[in-house]
């Protein structure tokens, strides 16, 4: 009996430290390794092909490209590319110097060919387009057709990979990561330095699903635009500025706005300090303009009295920035006497149908400045900031944005958007409404390294997770 009991005794033991072990294994298999959130589509890679957006900023943790944004700024800096690209208008040629050893695995999986395979797969189908290796075998030449600023947005950026004898993805350069395993709907990626948390990547069909993880509390950390919806989500939330704004621009083409006093009384009209009070907390600061400090007009003119004005929004959510700036700019319209109607349009279908056949009078969308300044070189049609009649028939207008898609450097690209940019507003067919926000939810109790800086994102890009590391 004795021995009997003994026996039992230890096998509770057993059980009891067996639980532990399990318990103990749970909790630290749930906070290892850092596991995010990203709104798109993640498909195994399996070879070297055209990558989707979301692709690119996962891959981007363990790859290198050409070039890379540094700072806040938005400064560009080269990366695997050795200097500043020169660029040739006359024959529409881009050159690329190439750093020595651009692999520190396989130095022979990425020269001059192999990183020109791996772009080529970015072009666009039925494009001119061509990359070839430079005769000198450092370099890469880019015959880009009409418009050089194809270049940022396809190619400068882009994350360079190739695959080894093994079948391993490989990233060109020096990255912070590696990537270990990719399938369907997840990435994950170990830290090539000790100290770093490992992070698993999950992409995820639309926001809100994704913020559902969130607080199910398998994940820890997401960023959305969703931001009165990520309020209330329970976890430590980060507001932040975005490189975008949300702003009205004038049809010069329509009756009702074609001459400059009358866009300049419709201007007059929106409230814009109110306008952002509205979309707090959390939505839109104020933006009086990107790079320089515009004045907004303090008096009010009643020359719209009995215009009938289509208002264009390039949202057909109601709960969205743009429909909430609409419907506000249709309330302080209508009290000068106008009859205004909103027309909700997605920016796949009618959006451009609308723009196409010009049948708006204001357009109320969002632009993005990036990759190098593009939105402000880039029609309204194609999501930018540049109305068409003026570049049509402003030759300063021209001549800035000719610099900025083929610059000598960054700091003259930098100077002919502010240019640009001023020319724009001052015209009366642009004007800038709000600022969008970032909202970025995390957990500090599991993870620390966030960067904590007024006005900052936590995390500027994926690559920013290597300051992240577990707390023991």
């Amino acid at each position: 009996m004795k021995a009997r009991g003994i026996v039992l005794l230890v096998f509770l033991l057993i059980a009891v430290l067996s639980q532990r072990i399990v318990t103990e294994s749970a909790v630290a298999s749930d906070s290892y390794p850092l596991a995010v959130g990203i709104v798109g589509k993640l498909d195994p890679i399996t070879s070297v092909r055209a990558l989707n957006s979301t692709e690119d900023m996962v891959l981007a943790m363990s790859c290198d490209a050409l070039f890379a944004y540094k700072g806040t700024n938005g400064e560009i800096e080269p990366r695997l590319a050795d200097g500043w690209p020169s660029f040739d208008p006359v024959s529409s040629i881009v050159t690329v110097r190439l750093k020595s050893g651009t692999s520190l695995k396989e130095p022979s999986l990425f020269d001059a060919v192999s990183i020109a395979d791996c772009l080529s797969k970015r072009i666009p189908q039925g494009s001119a387009v061509t990359i070839s290796p430079g005769n000198e075998g450092n370099s890469l030449v880019f015959s880009l057709g009409q418009d050089l600023g194809v270049f940022w947005t396809l190619f400068a950026f882009a994350p360079i990979y190739a695959f080894d004898s093994a079948g391993c993805l490989v990233g060109a350069g020096d990255p912070p990561y590696r990537l270990e395993k990719c399938e369907a709907g997840a990435y994950f990626l170990e830290p090539v330095s000790q100290g770093p948390a490992p992070v698993m990547v999950r992409g995820y069909a639309d926001a809100q699903s994704m913020l559902s993880s969130f607080t199910a509390g398998e994940l820890h950390y997401v960023s959305t635009d969703l931001s009165r919806t990520a309020a209330a989500v329970k976890g430590t939330y980060w507001s932040s500025d975005t490189p975008a704004v949300t702003m009205i621009s004038y049809n010069p083409s329509s009756s009702v706005f074609a001459d400059h006093s009358l866009r300049s009384s419709a201007s007059r009209a929106i409230e814009k300090p109110y306008l952002v009070l509205r979309t707090i907390p959390g939505r839109a600061t104020a933006a009086s303009g990107l790079y320089f400090q515009g004045l907004q007009p303090a008096e009010s003119a009643a020359l719209l009295k009995g215009a009938k004005i289509r208002l264009l929004v390039a949202s057909d959510k109601a709960y969205s920035l743009e429909m909430l700036c609409a419907v506000m700019v249709k309330s302080w319209w209508e009290r000068l006497g106008a009859q205004v109607s909103i027309i909700a349009a997605t920016v796949e279908t009618d959006y451009r149908i609308q723009m196409a056949a010009g049948s708006y009078d204001a357009l109320i969308s969002t632009g993005w400045l990036q990759p190098a300044f593009r939105g402000l070189a880039t029609s309204i049609m194609e999501g930018g900031f540049l109305p068409d009649a003026l570049i049509q028939t402003n030759i300063d207008v021209r001549s800035f944005v000719d610099s900025i898609k083929n610059p000598i450097s960054f700091d003259d690209m930098l100077s002919c958007a502010m240019k640009l940019e001023a020319s724009i507003f001052s015209s009366g067919l642009v004007l800038p409404l709000v600022k969008p926000t970032k909202s970025e939810l995390y957990r500090p109790d599991r993870f620390t390294g966030w960067s904590m800086q007024q006005g900052q994102p936590l995390i500027d890009s994926f690559r920013d997770f290597v300051g992240i590391s577990p707390i023991i």
